[in-house]
């Protein structure tokens, strides 16, 4: 069991079956629970279910309506650059959101192609080829349109 696809895990237990309170017995109890889980479910049923639940930013929760609010498209229709793009959002959405910093998507856009090149999911010339594209990142939901007015979309910088 590698420690990344047990943080995938334990954060899926923590969003998924626990009450958010800070207790040491909340913190065993999901550990145990993560452990059951890499036991019986398989490490692309844990990150599928991960991304269908985490928060993406914006009061969106799940890959699906984050991929339609920032995109416009259904996840099997994202570009490697899109999907890039949001990947870098998982670790802090609304901190590294283009709707608040235009620069933040291609910033953390280029990280995760980076470590997908390190890891050997890419070669350099795709990433590179993939960083060079613009991003259009849409604003899909209009309760939001207020906050983000001229964050709606953004190209390379």
């Amino acid at each position: 069991m590698s420690e990344n696809s047990l943080q995938f895990t334990w954060q899926l237990v923590k969003n998924t079956f626990l009450k958010n309170e800070r207790t040491f017995w909340r913190k065993i109890l999901e550990m145990v629970l993560a452990l059951a889980l890499e036991r019986t479910m398989s490490k692309q049923r844990i990150l599928s279910s991960y991304v269908c639940k985490i928060y993406w930013g914006h009061g969106i929760n799940g890959i699906e309506s984050a991929s339609k609010f920032y995109f416009g498209k259904h996840p099997s229709q994202l570009s490697l650059a899109e999907s890039a793009m949001l990947a870098g959002l998982i670790p802090a959405p609304e901190h590294r959101s283009p709707l608040r910093d235009r620069s933040s998507g291609k910033t953390f856009q280029a990280r995760v192609l980076k470590r997908m090149v390190k890891f050997g999911f890419l070669d350099i010339n795709m990433a590179l080829l993939t960083v060079r594209q613009p991003l259009y990142v849409r604003l899909r939901r209009p309760e939001h349109a207020d906050e983000l007015s001229d964050a709606s979309s953004f190209s390379e910088l």
